[in-house]
């Protein structure tokens, strides 16, 4: 005998790390009990695919410019100025996201963002802004504050080129209980 139990949870994972804890909440057993005799499950893990990094340049006519690469289309809707800061509003849709858009967004603001100069020097933006979410697409304008104004700067954006859905099954058998 035994008990099943069934639940659903997300866990983030920062990017470049190559691990995470996760924590299962399970009903403890009774005091009796000195082993869980099987403890096994599915993850469903979504991982960014390959990145790709697209670069905008003449950014003063850039609205409406788009590239795509592989299963992304990355699109610049629009670039204005607001006072002394300007804003990039970068939509980027993707062929097949899977059910992972619209879930798993958090990892997709930590995509670098960033102008650059002609000499290459870059700067990262100063803060974003979501202003569109739909099944496929995800828009957020990105805000810099070039000394030099936008002219002969680089919008350089980097994402990945698809979103992969990888079912990971566990089973662990036979754990000592303190």
């Amino acid at each position: 005998g035994g008990e099943t139990a069934e639940f659903d949870f997300e866990a983030t994972v920062p990017r470049n790390a190559n691990s995470t804890d996760l924590e299962l909440p399970l009903i403890p057993p009774p005091r009796n009990v000195e082993k869980i005799a099987r403890l096994a499950g599915k993850l469903n893990v979504m991982l960014p695919g390959k990145r790709e990094t697209f670069r905008f340049d003449k950014l003063e006519k850039a609205d409406g410019v788009e590239q795509r690469k592989a299963g992304v289309v990355v699109k610049l809707d629009r670039v204005r100025k607001n006072n002394e800061i300007w804003e990039i509003r970068t939509r980027v849709t993707f062929d097949e996201p899977g059910d992972s858009l619209q879930s798993h967004r958090d990892w997709m603001f930590q995509n670098v963002a960033a102008i650059e100069d002609k000499a290459g020097e870059s700067s990262p933006n100063i803060g974003l802004e979501t202003y569109l979410q739909t099944e496929n697409s995800f828009g957020i304008a990105y805000l810099f504050d070039p000394a030099d104004g936008i002219a002969g700067q680089t919008f350089v954006y980097e994402t990945p080129t698809m979103i992969l859905s990888v079912p990971v099954e566990y089973e662990l058998k036979d754990l000592d209980l303190p």
